[in-house]
């Protein structure tokens, strides 16, 4: 599954567990989300370490993160 084919979902959840913990992996994954996505869609995460408000700074839509 390539990240360009999923312009047209609403929710983005990243759950990937070789990512969990890896701030700068997590920041490369949102940024390249975040210039695909639709600017309604929300961009999730099930990080339990990393604050939600930090992987935010990595777009430009950080209130939907």
């Amino acid at each position: 599954l390539e990240i360009r084919n999923l312009k047209s979902i609403f929710l983005f959840f990243q759950k990937f567990k070789a990512v969990s913990e890896n701030v700068d992996l997590k920041h490369k994954i949102f940024s390249q989300l975040d210039l695909i996505a639709p600017p309604h869609a929300i961009l999730a995460s099930n990080t339990s370490s990393i604050p939600i408000t930090l992987i935010g700074k990595a777009t430009k839509r950080p209130e939907k993160v």
